[in-house]
């Protein structure tokens, strides 16, 4: 099984549509597991990434904001860093790890930013992964 994390600085927004289209998008003969973490977060979502994931047809009932603490005992395959901070701090890992980084904004309460956030993720990130999965 292949393992990948997805790290943000914060998990209301990158992570969690990073995450959610990988997991819709992303195919692979062997199973693989993608998590999205947050180098910090307040345990909420932002309530237009949930909008536009729903209506991008993903199943929103399963998603949760998760801590980079919480999946460090995983080993993983690939690290995707969305943010130049989550790239600047990301954690050292004990055994190698392949790493690519594609940031992305900020997102605030801003519904059609969060709209372009998951076009993008979609368009240029899950390609991205698909091909480094392959």
């Amino acid at each position: 099984m292949k393992h990948v994390l997805l790290l943000s600085a914060g998990n209301p927004c990158r992570a969690i549509v990073a995450e959610a289209l990988s997991n819709k998008y992303i195919t692979s003969r062997e199973p693989i597991s993608i998590i999205g973490a947050g180098m910090s977060n307040d345990g909420t979502i932002n309530p237009y990434v949930m909008k536009a994931l729903e209506e991008e047809g993903v199943d929103i009932t399963t998603l949760k904001p998760k801590m980079m603490e919480d999946v460090m005992q995983e080993s993983f395959d690939l690290v995707v860093t969305l943010c130049d901070h989550s790239k600047e701090n990301c954690p050292v890992f004990p055994s190698p790890v392949s790493t690519i980084h594609m940031g992305f904004p900020v997102i605030e309460d801003d519904e059609a930013a969060c709209k372009e956030l998951v076009v993008k993720v979609k368009t240029k990130l899950v390609p991205i992964i698909q091909n480094e999965l392959a």
